[in-house]
């Protein structure tokens, strides 16, 4: 069985070289358009993500926008991470609570 060598042939090789051109510039725009998950929240997550009140939590916050910004797919995130933010949001809507209790009870 005979099998085509790209070497073989100038114009082969030259064919292959345009496709694989081609298929470079595909896949990089494809790569290009593709947001990262922090890319794609909302300003209010991230200006909530920033404030000021989460100032003793820059660790955790860091943290979290290290990943989401590394990552495109949500499928690709590390448990430990989803855990992070699960934490970190279980803490925020405590304080978020307790808040307002503090303002409804008066002591």
């Amino acid at each position: 069985m005979h099998y085509l060598n790209a070497g073989s042939n100038p114009a082969t090789s030259t064919i292959t070289k345009i496709i694989r051109t081609k298929i470079d510039n595909i896949i990089n725009q494809t790569n290009m358009s593709r947001l990262t998950i922090y890319e794609r929240l909302k300003p209010e997550i991230k200006e909530a993500l920033h404030s000021p009140q989460n100032d003793k939590y820059q660790a955790s916050v860091d943290s979290i926008v290290k990943a989401l910004s590394s990552t495109t797919f949500y499928s690709d995130l590390k448990i430990s991470d989803v855990s992070s933010y699960i934490h970190f949001l279980i803490l925020k809507l405590l304080e978020f609570q307790l808040g307002i209790l503090n303002t409804v009870i008066t002591f």
